[in-house]
C-alpha cells in the first residue's frame, strides 16, 4: 500500500518505533531516528513507495508457483536478495503471472533496516532471502534466555536454515510476518544495487552506516558477525 495511504505507529519500547505519517515512514532505532527516503536510506521513487506489513498483505496464494521452486534444484542463499529476486520474478513471469521487482529496505524485527529486494504479486510480498523459520528461532532462544552466539544455539539456527522446502512455509510466501515490515518501490535490480552503493557513498563508509556498522572500514561486503558464525558451525 502506498505510504500517502496508510498511517500506523509500531512502538518498539525504549523511544524506538516506526510510523507512517502524511507519507512519509520515519523510525528510531537504538536512539537513532531516521527517514526512509534520505540521502542514507535511498529508494528509488519516494513519492511512489509503498509499505508491505503484516495488516495489509495476505498468504495462501499462488502455491503452484512454490511448488515448482519445491522441485526445483533452486538452493537458499543468504545475502544474494538482489538476484533471488530476479529468480522468483522471472519464474512467476514464465507461469503467467504479472510480478513485480522491486526494491528498498526490510525491518526484521531486530535493530536497523537492511537494504533488500523482493518481489510483489497483487500487492503481497513473496521472498525467498529471508528464512523466516530460522529467524523466528532465534527470536525464541533469545525469549528463553539463551545465549544466541553459543554453539548450539547456532548449530540449530544453521540446521534450521538448512531446510528449504516447502518454501511457501520457510520464507516470505504472500503475507509479511507480524514483526517485519518492508518499504520500497518498483524497481530493477540494476537500479537497486545502485541505491544500496549510494547509501553507502553517502555514509561516508560502509562502517559508518547505521545498518552495516558491523563492517570493516573500506568493504563493499562483509558477512555479518554472526553470519560467520554460521558458516564456521
Amino acid at each position: 500500500m502506498r505510504l500517502k495511504d496508510m498511517q500506523f505507529h509500531i512502538d518498539l519500547g525504549s523511544g524506538d518505533y516506526y510510523k507512517v505519517a502524511n507519507g512519509k515512514f520515519s523510525f528510531r532505532v537504538r536512539g537513532e531516528s531516521h527517514v526512509i527516503g534520505s540521502k542514507l536510506y535511498p529508494v528509488t521513487a519516494k513519492e511512489r513507495a509503498s509499505a508491505f506489513a503484516d495488516g495489509v498483505t495476505e498468504g495462501g496464494n499462488h502455491l503452484e508457483v512454490a511448488e515448482w521452486l519445491n522441485k526445483s534444484n533452486w538452493e537458499f542463499k543468504s545475502g544474494y536478495c538482489y538476484t533471488n529476486a530476479e529468480i522468483l520474478q522471472k519464474v512467476f513471469t514464465e507461469m503467467g503471472i504479472d510480478a513485480k521487482y522491486y526494491s528498498g529496505w526490510v525491518f526484521t524485527g531486530v535493530g536497523f533496516p537492511i537494504h533488500h529486494a523482493w518481489v510483489v504479486v497483487d500487492g503481497n510480498v513473496y521472498d525467498i532471502s529471508i528464512h523466516v523459520t530460522s529467524q523466528l528461532l532465534m527470536y525464541e532462544q533469545a525469549k528463553a534466555g539463551v545465549d544466541v552466539r553459543g554453539r548450539e544455539a547456532v548449530k540449530a539456527v544453521k540446521e534450521s536454515m538448512d531446510i528449504s522446502r516447502p518454501v511457501q512455509e520457510h520464507f516470505v510466501w504472500g503475507k509479511v510476518p507480524d514483526h517485519m515490515c518492508y518499504v520500497g518501490n518498483e524497481d530493477t535490480a540494476e537500479s537497486a544495487r545502485k541505491n544500496y552503493a549510494r547509501a553507502i557513498k553517502s555514509a561516508g563508509d560502509v562502517s559508518k552506516h547505521p545498518s552495516y556498522a558491523h563492517m570493516k572500514k573500506g568493504d563493499a561486503y562483509e558477512m555479518s558477525p554472526y553470519q560467520k558464525l554460521l558458516e564456521d558451525a
